[in-house]
């Protein structure tokens, strides 16, 4: 049988146990799940098996879900995946003599792609960019930049910013004497996943606040949406991963848009403007930040579709638009997810670090080296991070078919018992 066919008797089998359960008509073989024909990414299933054994609300719990339990333990697994990706053949020998006294230069355009620190923490914008962990890598590199000629430590790495030629110089601050040492300290300090900064650019990816106030030029968002293109290719396990003509046009496109500080959104049924002002995209995010409840933080997200100007088009075709909008909205977690393992700037200074310490020269900004020089790395991280994502909602989907089986179960076995019961009665007559 093949991968369609099974997938195609999953949906059939789970749909007919949920009309049984309902005491609804069986439902026909249909192929109206596009997720049947996608042999590459086990994600779309997914998500389409839990609507066929939940319902569609089940998404829009799963986006809850996704930013309590699932963020909670992001950091932890992030910091075994580093660990385990940056295990280099060269652990355990001596630093370069140059990280030990006078240091590296790196430019810091190569670890700040996307000119986070020009934004300062204490900010409207800046204390959603930051969180609220003074003691993180940013909060600190962002110190060392402000207090020019100052060393600044952390994770064991003593910082120190010139503005003349725009470099932080970098070198051993800890007791660590081996490659593998100072690494493992800088992961084992790192924070990768904060929840807040973490919402702020998956919240951003919907509304571009973040990005309007940061008040940056064209040429500053055309880079910064070729990096997250190419995240998103990579992501969305595309083959060629390589910016084409196309990309590049969109890119253009949405670049325009973001510094007129409106996104375009396809609901499904009809392209809609989404934009939020700051004290508003704050809100948002204070609000959700500040919630531990799935059931809330799904509500909160499912507001972002009343868009009163479209309000007629979206309540014509709510279910539809709804299950759109949720799936994109995990689709775009899992982007950033990626996007923050690969292109934050602590992953950036790590990823040059591992370079330095083998002979390499570090890299530079240049969208297309960070594709090809880490092109394995990043397939591992989206491999790793799809296996995460898919696990936790294997869990959910597992949670509810057994909620769904255990009455027909029951009650199969009460109808074979009642049966057995009358088979017995007919044959000693009389009871």
């Amino acid at each position: 049988m093949s991968l369609t066919d099974t997938k195609r008797n999953v949906f059939t089998t789970v749909g007919a146990f949920v009309s049984l359960n309902e005491e609804a008509d069986l439902p026909e073989p249909t192929d109206s799940f596009t997720s049947v024909n996608n042999s590459r990414n086990a994600l779309p299933f997914l998500l389409d098996l839990l609507k066929v054994v939940v319902g569609s609300e089940a998404l829009k719990d799963l986006i809850g879900g996704l930013f309590t339990d699932f963020v909670d333990d992001a950091n932890p697994q992030a910091k075994t995946f580093f660990k385990k990706q940056t295990n280099q053949y060269n652990n355990n020998d001596p630093l370069p003599s140059n990280f030990n006294n006078g240091g590296i230069n790196v430019p810091i355009q190569n670890i700040d792609l996307f000119g986070k620190y020009k934004t300062t923490p204490d900010s409207d914008v800046g204390k959603l960019l930051y969180g609220d962990n003074t003691d993180s890598f940013d909060h600190k590199l962002h110190q060392a930049i402000s207090i020019e000629g100052t060393d600044v430590e952390y994770g064991g790495i003593i910082m120190n910013y010139n503005s003349t030629n725009e470099t932080v110089n970098l070198r051993n601050g800890s007791s660590e004497t081996t490659i593998g040492g100072v690494v493992d300290g800088l992961i084992d300090e790192t924070e990768f996943i904060n929840k807040k900064e973490f919402l702020t650019a998956v919240t951003n990816e919907l509304f571009g606040t973040a990005t309007v106030n940061q008040d940056k030029s064209i040429k500053e968002i055309v880079n910064e949406e070729k990096v997250k293109t190419v995240i998103r290719k990579f992501a969305n396990n595309e083959q060629d991963t390589v910016l084409t003509q196309e990309d590049l046009d969109e890119i253009e496109s949405r670049a325009d848009n973001l510094k007129r500080g409106v996104i375009t959104y396809d609901f499904g049924c009809n392209i809609v403007e989404s934009k939020k002002e700051l004290d508003e995209f704050s809100s948002f995010i204070n609000e959700i930040n500040e919630s531990n409840d799935a059931f809330t933080i799904g509500n909160k997200f499912e507001e972002v579709i009343d868009v009163e100007e479209n309000q007629e088009v979206i309540d014509e075709n709510r279910q539809t638009v709804k299950d759109g909008f949720f799936s994109r909205l995990i689709n775009i977690i899992k982007e950033i997810l990626v996007l923050f393992l690969v292109a934050s700037p602590i992953a950036r200074l790590i990823l040059i670090l591992i370079d330095i310490f083998s002979g390499g020269d570090g890299g530079n900004a240049d969208v297309e080296q960070m594709r090809s020089r880490n092109k394995v790395f990043i397939e591992c991280l989206v491999n790793d991070i799809n296996s995460q994502i898919n696990q936790f909602i294997y869990t959910i989907i597992v949670s509810a078919l057994t909620s769904l089986l255990n009455p027909i179960i029951r009650r199969i076995v009460r109808e074979k018992i009642n049966n057995y019961l009358r088979v017995i009665r007919s044959l000693i007559g009389g009871i």
